[in-house]
């Protein structure tokens, strides 16, 4: 099965569907499945079925020129997503220039599919000379580079860290759970429910969440300049003991519960 995403622009997979539909061999069938969706960079829009009587290594070949067609696509997705964030070489006159320097903003998202939702800020960014960095950390997909990423955010001079996320969202406060810096999460609407679970999602986060004024302390304390570092070197340490306050074993600390809930 070859899936179909949304490419840079709107029918950019309309040559794959047609050159799809146009392969046939004796003993090989192709099927093309479009579920009516509208097309957006990095969306499953469909998918592609070759089936056949040989080995799967004759489908592969058979299937190539599909496969090759897939990965332009990608390609061409990639390099318009780059270059809608590129820097400018030389601004335009009347626009501020873009900061040099070490990054002091995080940009960051689980699919490049969210980037054109952070592109308004990241001008916002460049509009004031702050310097950013963008980089893609998916919480499911890559979770150990992510917390690498987080982990190593402090340090690298981050001060902080904006994450998109759509769907359950969790990429903003897994960040939050490796860092003591502060992390912006942006909901980005998902193809159901209108982006309000990933706003209820993000809301709901232990480090910043709704009826937690412990926990949502952290952000000003983190993000006024002045106590910034002072906060981060507090909050580094404080972090790595919270594994500590937690029951050695799951059984010591739920066993006095069952009883109490088996009777209800």
């Amino acid at each position: 099965m070859i899936n179909i995403l949304g490419g840079a622009d709107p029918d950019s997979h309309l040559p794959l569907v047609e050159k799809a539909k146009s392969m046939y061999g004796s003993r090989t069938a192709v099927y093309v499945h479009l579920y009516g969706k509208e097309s957006k960079p990095s969306r499953k829009i469909g998918h592609i079925t070759v089936t056949g009587f040989g080995s799967i290594t004759d489908l592969e070949a058979f299937a190539q020129p599909l496969l090759k067609m897939v990965d332009a696509i990608r390609q061409e997705r990639l390099q318009a997503s780059s270059k809608a964030l590129r820097v400018q070489a030389a601004p335009t006159p009347g626009k501020p220039k873009v900061a040099k320097g070490n990054p002091l903003v995080l940009v960051t998202m689980g699919s490049d599919s969210d980037l054109p939702v952070l592109k308004a800020g990241i001008d916002i960014l460049n509009q004031f000379g702050v310097p950013w960095e963008v980089d893609i950390t998916s919480a499911h997909r890559t979770p150990a580079k992510m917390a690498q990423v987080a982990t190593d955010a402090a340090d690298r001079g981050i001060k902080v860290i904006i994450a998109a996320a759509g769907g359950a969202a969790h990429l903003p406060g897994m960040l939050a759970a490796y860092t003591p810096l502060p992390v912006i999460g942006v909901p980005v609407k998902a193809t159901h429910l209108d982006g309000l679970d990933s706003l209820l999602s993000i809301v709901q986060m232990p480090v910043c969440n709704i009826w937690s004024s412990f926990s949502c302390m952290h952000v000003p304390i983190t993000a006024w300049p002045l106590t910034l570092q002072s906060a981060v070197c507090q909050l580094q340490p404080w972090q790595s003991t919270i594994p500590l306050m937690l029951p050695c074993s799951p059984s010591d600390f739920l066993a006095p519960l069952f009883p109490i809930y088996w009777k209800r």
